[in-house]
């Protein structure tokens, strides 16, 4: 068969299997990919680990936290962070998770597919990869019907358990695909997302969704004014990937994507990834090849300063428009999204040892926009006492209305400058330390550190924690996005322990508020 019509798995067995150790594949004198010895086999069975992850998702999660005394004795200087930002070696620290070495690679799969392996070998130890691909899809089979069953009759009942089955029948699928299958599919990708935005501009959407009922083309274009032939050529990608369901010739109904993209917040995320994020794109494989694939050393050389001449603030600045799009698309960039209040305890955390004084500040939300999460903070704590104070930039802090929620104070604060209200019970960041290199970081932890009072106050940091291996598309590719516009990044649990140890800091607890993406990183002062 061709090689490009071939399935990837049999020239990827490698990457797909989850085989413990891949330095027991080799290849023979004849260029055949052959399996290690026995003593090989027993060395790999030994070296798996299990993730150690508690409850569906959202509960606590035990790899890597504090044993707070713990000696920190392995990251050395491969571990550790050497840019420009200003992160130092750890030296022989040890911030990995939970003193042993965390292996993600293994996502319930691992003894099934080296199984497979051993009863494909023949007599000589070679694989017949037309039979291991055979058992590996089999297993895939095998962990959808599991996965199934596990899934409530409304999956989106059950985050975790919907996920779960896709992410298996995702694995399927790429089994299934040839190679030229998935380049295809990645080649054409973009033109679902310039299609969508035409079909927001143009208001074709939003005239499907009108009275929930099928409408053919001529009827679209009636009530639009496009030409019917544009909307029948265009609507054939977005029902072939989905987005649109065809249910006669040139007959189209809505589905819940579609629906979705009529509110403000999708369609304006869509409208930011269509526009600035995809022009970066486009630009950034010349971007590295001028700058030697080396990543942005700071906000003022990344890609989205290289493509629009500006920083993104600065942009949105000189451009209202753009910036009133970026806007509404940030308040609803949190629909949809599991609450960390429902995740994080706060009366076991935060009640014990509370000041109970009417000057004392509760919760400071530092870079907190409009107050989103603070006004739901309010809503959960219950007796605890406490101010809460609400801190942003004054051209943001002069939109915020407060007037329903009187018992928060807004205030101008700059978090490159050193923090005014000492000793609160916590310090919050959200989506703040993802935006900058180290160096930044350190500078906006220090002024924090300043106000902290040892003993009592803690930092809570709501963000992303990313896999060691295995990371999902939306994280890996939120990283990416975040290097290309602001210079910043997605950090790894080991990231996070150098970054924050770098400043005398050191995470207490992790709690997982949503699988792939947001975590709330409990931070203490070390002893």
């Amino acid at each position: 068969m061709p090689f490009a019509t071939r399935p990837a798995t049999r020239f990827c067995t490698l990457l797909w299997l989850d085989v413990p150790n891949e330095s027991l594949w080799h290849n023979d004198a004849e260029g055949d990919f052959k399996w290690g010895g026995e003593d090989d086999e027993e060395d790999a069975a030994a070296s798996g680990s299990e993730e150690d992850v508690e409850g569906d998702g959202g509960e606590k999660v035990e790899r890597g936290r504090g044993d707070d005394d713990r000696s920190l004795e392995s990251v050395g200087e491969e571990d550790s962070e050497d840019d420009d930002g200003g992160l130092e070696s750890v030296g022989e620290i040890d911030i990995s998770a939970g003193g042993e070495e965390e292996d993600r690679s293994f996502e319930g799969a691992a003894e099934g597919s080296t199984a497979a392996i051993a009863s494909d070998t023949d007599e000589d130890g070679k694989i017949d990869l037309d039979e291991c691909l055979n058992s590996y899809i089999s297993n895939l089979i095998g962990e959808i019907n599991d996965a199934a069953k596990a899934l409530p009759s409304d999956p989106f009942q059950d985050d975790q358990a919907r996920k779960k089955l896709q992410a298996v029948a995702q694995k399927l699928s790429g089994a299934l695909e040839a190679p030229m299958d998935t380049i295809r599919k990645m080649n054409y990708q973009p033109q679902s997302l310039a299609i969508c935005r035409i079909a927001i501009k143009g208001g074709w959407f939003k005239a499907l969704a009108d009275g929930d009922n099928p409408k053919t083309a001529t009827e679209l274009a009636n009530a639009t004014g496009a030409e019917r032939e544009l909307i029948v050529r265009l609507f054939r990608v977005l029902t072939a990937v989905g987005i649109l369901a065809e249910v006669g010739r040139e007959t189209y109904a809505s589905t819940p994507v579609t629906n979705a993209l009529t509110h403000p917040p999708i369609y304006s995320a869509v409208e930011h990834f269509g526009c600035e994020v995809l022009r970066i794109l486009v630009e950034l494989p010349e971007y590295f090849v001028q700058n030697n694939y080396r990543m942005p050393s700071g906000p003022s050389e990344t890609p989205f300063v290289d493509v629009y001449g500006k920083g993104i603030y600065d942009y949105f600045k000189d451009n209202p428009v753009r910036g009133s799009n970026f806007n509404v698309f940030m308040e609803g960039h949190q629909e949809g999204k599991r609450n960390w209040l429902d995740i994080y305890p706060l009366q076991d955390r935060l009640a014990p040892g509370l000041k109970e004084e009417e000057s004392a500040v509760l919760m400071v939300d530092i870079g907190g926009g409009v107050g989103h999460d603070l006004r739901n903070f309010g809503t959960r704590r219950g007796s605890m006492p406490g101010r809460l104070v609400l801190q942003d930039l004054p051209s943001v802090i002069s939109e915020v209305d407060l007037s329903k929620k009187p018992e928060i104070e807004a205030m101008t604060y700059d978090y490159y400058t050193p923090q005014p209200i000492e000793g609160a019970r916590v310090y919050y960041f959200r989506s703040i330390f993802h935006s900058w290199n180290d160096g930044i970081c350190q500078t906006i932890l220090k002024n924090q550190i300043s106000a902290m009072k040892k003993g009592y106050s803690r930092l809570l940091i709501n963000e992303m924690v990313l896999h060691d291996s295995e990371v999902p598309l939306y994280s890996a590719a939120v990283d990416v996005q975040m290097m290309a516009i602001p210079g910043g990044i997605e950090r790894t649990e080991i990231q996070w322990r150098q970054l924050l140890y770098s400043v005398g800091l050191k995470i207490v607890d992790i709690w997982v508020v949503e699988e792939g993406a947001d975590s709330i990183i409990e931070v203490d002062f070390w002893d």
